[in-house]
Formats: C-alpha cells, sequence, structure tokens
C-alpha cells in the first residue's frame, strides 16, 4: 500500500516532496522567488529522517542547472564539504535524530550565462540528493524562476555636436532597463576616432586609452533614480553626462563617428550591452592668432644723440586666440655708425600700464661723432598678445652725425610664433620702419636782379625752406655768411609763414663778411615756406679779388660785376639754442 505524505514548512513555502517505498530520508525544498540575472536568492531544503533511529554522516549535493551556481560561504544548517565545483557543491549534515526534520538553507546566483538560456527557453530545474549509510533520497525540482535585465541606450542629447578645436562639448546619455530582471552596475564605453576626447564623472571605476573611454558604475548611481535601492529595475531609466573636448584642427573639416556600448555584468565580463553610433562634425579651427603689425616712426629730435625720437611698432592680434611666445627681432638696417636703439628703453605698452623688457640677445654700434654706444639689432620674447586685442612696443631711436648732415634710420623688425593649427604650425613675418622722406630739410636760394649791384640800393633775394619739421614744436635755423661789403638790409622784413623771427643774431668775422643767425618757432602754416630778404652793397669802391664775370641771374655781384660766394645752412632742432652738429 502507498503511504503518501507532503510535508509543510512553517507554513510558507511551497513544498514539493520525493516519495520512496519503505523510504528512510524525505527531501523537501523551497525554489528562490525572486531571482534575477547577477543577482542571489535563496534555496530551502529540508531533509527529514523518518527511521525510529539516528542518522549520521548524511551529506546534501545539489546539482544546479547550467546558469546557476552556489554562492560560497553561504549555506546554514549545514557544513561545506566539497565547494570546487559551484555547480554541484556538497555539504554535510549533522546527527539526524529520529524521525526529525532538518533545514538547510544556500544562497544561489544567477550567472550571466542565465540571459541566454532564459530566451532560449530553458528550465532552470536542480537536482537535490541526499546519501547515507541508512539511506539515499534525491528529488528534481520544478523549474527554478529566473528574471533577466534588459539595458538599452535610449536617448542621446543632443545626436549629433558640432565644434571645433579647443572646444567642450556635453551631450547626455540615458539608460533604461526593459525587462523584469534587477540591473546592479551600468559599464559604458565610448570607442571613437582620434579626433577629441572623452571624459564621464561619477564613475566608479574609470579607464581612458586613446580613443576609447571604459567607466563603471556600481550601484550608486542607481540610488538616485526609482525607488533609491541601488538597483534598476524594470522603466526605470538613468542618465550621464560626457564631456568631449575637440582636439582636432578640421583640416579639413571631418564627420568623426563615436560608437556607444551600455551594458552590465555579473564580473568582469560583460553579460549583454546596447550599442549606438553617433557622430560629431569637427570644423576647421578659427581660435587661431592673427598679427596685424604697424610700424610707429617719428622724426629724428637732433643728430647729436640727445633727444630720442620715438619709434617701434603696434600689435594687433586680430585673431581668436592668444598669441603666445613671440619672437621679435628689430634690426637697424641702415645708417651704421650714424643711429641706433637705445638700451634700457624698450617697453611694452598696454591699457594696464607700461612695462619695460629686456633683450634675449642683442649687438652695438658705435656712434662716433657723439661717442654712444646703441643696439644696432635687439632679441625679444613678447610673452602674449591677447585675442582681439594690441600692445605697443616702443623703443627709443638716437642720430648722430656730422655737421649739416642728416639721416633717416631705418628698422626691420622680424616675428615668429607657433600655433595650435595645424599641427606644428607657425607664422612669420615681417615689417619695416621706414622714415617719411619729407622730413629731410632743404633749402634754395633765388635771386634775379640779373645786374651789378650799387651802393646802398637794396636788392630782393628769396629763400625757399621745405620739410616737415616746418611742421614739429622747435625752431628752424638758418644761417647766412655774406661776401665782403653785401650786407643783410632788415628794413624788408624777415617773415616767413607770417612769423617774424624769433631769433635774430649778426656779426662781422675779419675779412668783413656778416654773419647772420635766424631762427624761427614751429610749428609754421606749411612744410614748404619762403623767406623773403634784401641785400646791398655797402661800398663798391672795396678791392674785390673776384674776375669778371658774364651775367647771370641768381648771382650776387658786386660793383665791378665779379660774382661773390653765397653760403647758408639750414636745419631744424627742439630748442631754440641747442647747437647742432
Amino acid at each position: 500500500m502507498f503511504n503518501t505524505k507532503f510535508s509543510l514548512v512553517v507554513g510558507l513555502f511551497v513544498c514539493a516532496q520525493t516519495f520512496l517505498f519503505a523510504q528512510n530520508l524525505q527531501i523537501t525544498y523551497q525554489n528562490s522567488d525572486s531571482l534575477f540575472v547577477c543577482g542571489s536568492d535563496t534555496l530551502f531544503i529540508q531533509v527529514q529522517n523518518q527511521l525510529v533511529t539516528p542518522v549520521t554522516g548524511a551529506v546534501v549535493q545539489v546539482t544546479l542547472p547550467p546558469g546557476l551556481q552556489y554562492t560560497a560561504g553561504t549555506v546554514q544548517g549545514a557544513t561545506e564539504l566539497n565547494v570546487g565545483n559551484l555547480s554541484a557543491p556538497t555539504f554535510t549534515l549533522p546527527v539526524l535524530n529520529a524521525q526529525q526534520s532538518h533545514p538547510l538553507f544556500l544562497l544561489v546566483t544567477a550567472q550571466c550565462e542565465a540571459a541566454d538560456l532564459i530566451d532560449a527557453g530553458q528550465l532552470f530545474q536542480a537536482l537535490i540528493s541526499v546519501t547515507s549509510a541508512s539511506g539515499n533520497a534525491q528529488v528534481v525540482t520544478t523549474s527554478i524562476l529566473i528574471e533577466t535585465g534588459a539595458l538599452v541606450i535610449e536617448s542621446v542629447t543632443p545626436a549629433i555636436l558640432t565644434g571645433e578645436k579647443g572646444d567642450t562639448l556635453y551631450r547626455t546619455i540615458c539608460f533604461k532597463n526593459t525587462r523584469l530582471g534587477k540591473i546592479g552596475n551600468l559599464h559604458f564605453q565610448d570607442a571613437h576616432q582620434d579626433g577629441f576626447e572623452v571624459f564621464v564623472e561619477g564613475a566608479d571605476v574609470i579607464m581612458t586609452l586613446p580613443g576609447l573611454l571604459k567607466a563603471s558604475f556600481l550601484g550608486t548611481l542607481f540610488q538616485t533614480v526609482g525607488n533609491g535601492d541601488g538597483w534598476l529595475d524594470q522603466d526605470e531609466k538613468v542618465c550621464i553626462t560626457e564631456q568631449i573636448i575637440i582636439k582636432d584642427c578640421g583640416l579639413p573639416t571631418s564627420n568623426q563617428f563615436s560608437v556607444l556600448r551600455a551594458g552590465w555584468s555579473c564580473g568582469p565580463d560583460w553579460c549583454r550591452y546596447d550599442s549606438l553610433l553617433t557622430s560629431i562634425d569637427i570644423k576647421t579651427f578659427t581660435k587661431v592668432p592673427e598679427l596685424d603689425i604697424t610700424p610707429i616712426w617719428s622724426p629724428p629730435k637732433d643728430n647729436c644723440g640727445e633727444t630720442p625720437a620715438v619709434m617701434g611698432y603696434r600689435i594687433k592680434n586680430v585673431g581668436l586666440a592668444d598669441a603666445l611666445n613671440i619672437v621679435f627681432n628689430v634690426e637697424l638696417t641702415n645708417g651704421i655708425g650714424e643711429a641706433g636703439m637705445v638700451p634700457g628703453s624698450f617697453r611694452i605698452v598696454t591699457d594696464s600700464g607700461i612695462e619695460l623688457i629686456a633683450p634675449n640677445l642683442s649687438t652695438s654700434t658705435f656712434l662716433q661723432a657723439c661717442e654712444k654706444t646703441p643696439f644696432q639689432s635687439a632679441n625679444f620674447l613678447i610673452p602674449v598678445v591677447p585675442a582681439l586685442d594690441s600692445i605697443q612696443f616702443l623703443f627709443d631711436v638716437i642720430t648722430c652725425v656730422e655737421t649739416c648732415q642728416q639721416i633717416q634710420p631705418k628698422i626691420r623688425a622680424d616675428y615668429f610664433f607657433q600655433k595650435a593649427c595645424p599641427p606644428n604650425g607657425f607664422s612669420s613675418g615681417k615689417s619695416n620702419i621706414l622714415p617719411d622722406e619729407d622730413y629731410f630739410v632743404h633749402s634754395d636760394f633765388f635771386s634775379s636782379i640779373g645786374q651789378c649791384m650799387d651802393e646802398d640800393i637794396s636788392y630782393p633775394f628769396s629763400y625757399r625752406f621745405t620739410g616737415k619739421y616746418l611742421l614739429e614744436n622747435g625752431f628752424s635755423h638758418l644761417k647766412l655768411q655774406l661776401p665782403p661789403s653785401v650786407v643783410l638790409d632788415t628794413t624788408c622784413g624777415l617773415l616767413m609763414g607770417g612769423q617774424t623771427p624769433a631769433l635774430y643774431e649778426e656779426s662781422f668775422d675779419v675779412t668783413g663778411k656778416q654773419m647772420i643767425h635766424l631762427a624761427w618757432k614751429t610749428p609754421l602754416s606749411n612744410d614748404t615756406l619762403s623767406l623773403n630778404f634784401c641785400l646791398k652793397l655797402l661800398c663798391d669802391s672795396l678791392e674785390l679779388e673776384c674776375e669778371p664775370t658774364t651775367q647771370q641771374p641768381g648771382v650776387i655781384y658786386d660793383a665791378a660785376c665779379c660774382s661773390q660766394d653765397f653760403f647758408d645752412s639750414t636745419y631744424w632742432i627742439v630748442a631754440l639754442l641747442t647747437p647742432t652738429t
């Protein structure tokens, strides 16, 4: 006669049992009811001794289906005997007294492969067996219910990014669990082309390689969404922000791809992942420095090396990036030994003030006429010219030449600086400081009497001055050395540009020649002016050492119709009485 018996376990478990004739041991169990891939849940087993004598040395073996493993160290109510194979661990039970039921609990973990087996329709049945000297028993469980999660990349916002080198872009990537199984971690990868770098914040583990970002987020990320239990449940969504820094010059423009992957795992290997192809449009780099260099020139103030002229360059950066570490070399290209740049005068002028700058290298030149040693060339490193800003690079120039000579120095600047794009790119150029040659002082003497001069008669003459110095603050000087017996008739007036002389000096040398020194305050009304004056012969009876000559216009003639030398010098200086050289 068959004896059928079912056992209830604390009233909380749906129980299953084995039944054998004259059965000595009976096995009941309770399957895990909330197991999911990468999760663990409890498998309950109860072994009953149906004998009237104790059972000793009973061994329980749980043979788990593919995809499930025992979680070592978790058994309760038994002692681990052999757990070398976690798919079929064995345990020893304590002594089972007569008619005693003994429970044991162990955690079972669903491995990654269980996800594929679920989709393939696999049943997850375990074989539970008990062996002892008093008898054996075994049972095949009903299928253990296992759920799996499914992580998908739900959105990338914005889908397409556009920028250029140096731009920092951001996009939000959202992930969603679309199935019943919980997900406890998120692994993210961005495999991209070399034109940009990628970063994310908040990852528990992050690794950046050329063209590849790997980031892992553990349960703390999931605490910010849903019920905050640290798991990503079905239909819950979590987002991360990706920071992208473009490093390609965009020469030419390009559309660079980025393959996003998101997955989850039970260990080092991903169980499953979703992927999405995105792109970034990289435009040609526009944030480059571009220098517009304009010469700054001013005329020499004297030829004695005393009053310098300020010269230099206005350096304007019309580009969208700072120009850094500009190598700037200035060199005198004419007037060697007659002009030079004053040491210690080099300065950078900005809206913030004036800063002296010392040369890295320099060469000197000796000015013999005034015994000074200025620079002939000098090399500088200008730290920065900010984008869309400008500076002035200024220095003093002195000139020193012999009497009545003139010099207008010329200076050349060569510059060089590196650019971010293209790689190893640079920009170079030159700019020349060229003088305004209209500042050279010129003079011409005119007369048209065309006859021998008679005593005590005034004859008209004209002296023409040309040069832009007449428009500068200073004094225009004229020195005349008249022939013997010829003198200046002051009754004719000495107006130049409507102004009377600021200086009038006269003297006679031992030969009877009159020396006249005149000076007018400038600026005057024009850079070309004439001085009308009169000369007369004091006495035509002087014995003059000259030969009669044919009368020609523009020549001074005495009463004996002899041509006489007429000397003049014209110069401009800042001060009224400063001597010129």
